[in-house]
């Protein structure tokens, strides 16, 4: 699948930057998962290598790049490496680089079976796809993680630059948990394999990253608000597998159910580089899927925090690349390089202050998941494993029959959305007690007073050995628990006027939330 001397690189061990990633014309295959060179466009280069190819004559000099040449060029390519079983034809020696990059990668993605299609993880210098007949396809069909492809990686968080309403919008995201958990298995496998794992813990780190996610409910994190304890994740994963019958593929991959578990609940070496990935995974692709909000907030409007946001990434374009610093050190888990990670929390801590937790983003959350989904859980019209089988849309569509509309994210789009910021529990507190006696059920005290974890406690190398961040180099460390310590503390969401619901199901509605 890759020339001889990569082939010959990656048998000896030798680590996967993402230096190299962004400069090979080869493509890496790690069992079913593919890493793709970067591929660029440069329109001489096609007309090279189509002259080069025989497409066109040598002697022209015009250039030739249309869809339909391109194309040419590549079927010639696919059917000659198909004849010669798999041996790329002679003249591919003498193909300018991007074209070599654009025919291995249109070989890696459209003749061979492929599961999934990922050309970028945004900032961390992979792109990849993943074949068929592998693990990922075994445990996805087994697992039946599929349904994650209908879960939305932010849930009912919605975009919060836009200050004239905090009403409801479109999803921030269309973002998966499915492409999320293809993505943290993408960067756990090139860390395992950067620091030697044996087939074994390999697979059952993979596993852990492709799986971990299993038991996210139908509405994501928003959902998970309603039953914090019952509808995690990590407690939910040993039930969940349990009820599967899985024993062949445990057998075929050598996973040890014992230490899958640990993973996904990120104990010991294999569980700290998979809570590694995951960050990693998050942030590349929650920047890339907001990355034209933050673009037209920074335009629009006058913020400290997507400033801030936006000048890192221009400093830092490949801020989740820190992937290839990680080492394994006497059981521990370190990076070698602390200027990435120093920058890679300082972006991360931006995204939990200003998307993640930010007041004008949860209102979604506040309304749909801890009134509405909670007032139906907790009549036991919607129960945990009916929310562990949903889809989103399954449970909107739920929502909308239990409430009588037929479109209730349509419904819930309302003018009259509030979130007022109280700097104690007793001046918010008073508050809700005017908005009762006034007769309004649609409300919320959101005690928000935990700070974001920084994140400082991460390993670093040092000369004297593996230490925190936060001791290593402590300056650096404050700074980053400045920016996670800039955030309102208590959060009152609630609704100016009645939301427009049926006169009786108002009625009931108003009835159970004050109850």
């Amino acid at each position: 699948m890759f020339s001889a001397q990569l082939a010959q690189l990656m048998e000896a061990g030798v680590k996967l930057t993402h230096h190299i990633l962004l400069s090979m014309a080869q493509v890496i295959q790690l069992d079913d998962l593919v890493l793709l060179p970067r591929e660029e466009a440069l329109p001489y280069e096609s007309s090279r290598a189509m002259q080069i190819a025989g497409q066109v004559p040598v002697e022209t000099e015009q250039s030739f790049n249309t869809f339909v040449e391109v194309i040419a060029l590549y079927e010639r390519y696919a059917r000659e490496r198909y004849e010669a079983r798999g041996t790329e034809p002679a003249w591919m020696r003498d193909v300018p680089m991007s074209a070599q990059k654009m025919l291995r990668t249109r070989y890696a993605t459209e003749h061979e079976d492929v599961l999934a299609i990922m050309y970028a993880l945004p900032y961390s210098g992979i792109s990849y796809v993943v074949h068929e007949g592998g693990l990922c396809e075994d445990f996805c069909q087994r697992f039946k993680l599929f349904r994650l492809q209908s879960i939305k990686q932010l849930g009912f968080l919605q975009a919060p630059w836009s200050r004239e309403t905090s009403a409801i919008r479109m999803s921030l995201s269309e973002g998966s948990r499915y492409s999320h958990s293809l993505d943290v298995m993408t960067v756990a496998t090139t860390m395992g394999h950067n620091v030697g794992l044996s087939k074994t813990r390999l697979n059952t780190l993979r596993l852990a990253a492709l799986s971990h996610d299993m038991g996210t409910p139908a509405g994501g994190d928003s959902v998970k608000l309603v039953d914090p304890h019952g509808l995690d994740e990590d407690e939910n994963y040993p039930a969940l597998i349990d009820a599967i019958e899985w024993e062949d593929l445990r057998k075929k991959y050598r996973i040890d159910r014992t230490l899958l578990v640990d993973t996904v609940r990120n104990e010991g070496v294999l569980g700290q580089l998979l809570d590694i990935a995951d960050k990693i995974a998050y942030i590349g692709r929650d920047l890339h899927d907001t990355k034209h909000h933050i673009e037209r907030a920074t335009a629009r409007y006058d913020q400290l925090g997507m400033r801030t946001l936006k000048s890192l990434l221009e400093y830092h374009p490949y801020v989740c690349s820190l992937w290839d610093s990680v080492v394994v050190r006497n059981g521990q888990v370190a990076f070698t390089d602390a200027a990435r990670l120093y920058a890679f929390l300082s972006v991360r801590v931006v995204m939990f202050r200003e998307l993640y937790y930010h007041p004008y983003s949860r209102f979604g959350e506040f309304l749909l998941s801890r009134l509405l989904v909670k007032v139906l859980y907790q009549r036991g019209d919607l129960t945990k494993e009916d929310l562990l089988r949903m889809t989103d849309g399954e449970l909107e569509r739920k929502l909308g029959e239990a409430f009588g509309l037929p479109n209730i994210m349509h419904t819930c789009s309302t003018e009259h959305a509030r979130v007022k910021t109280f700097r104690s529990i007793e001046e918010a507190s008073a508050f809700t007690e005017r908005l009762a006696l006034a007769g309004n059920a649609f409300f919320l005290l959101d005690d928000n007073r935990r700070a974001i974890k920084p994140g400082t406690d991460l390993l670093v190398t040092t000369k004297n050995g593996v230490a925190p961040f936060e001791e290593a180099y402590p300056a650096d460390a404050k700074g980053v628990h400045e920016m996670a310590s800039r955030l309102p503390l208590i959060h009152v969401y609630y609704l100016a006027a009645d939301p427009e619901l049926p006169r009786d199901v108002l009625a009931r509605l108003k009835e159970e939330l004050r109850g």
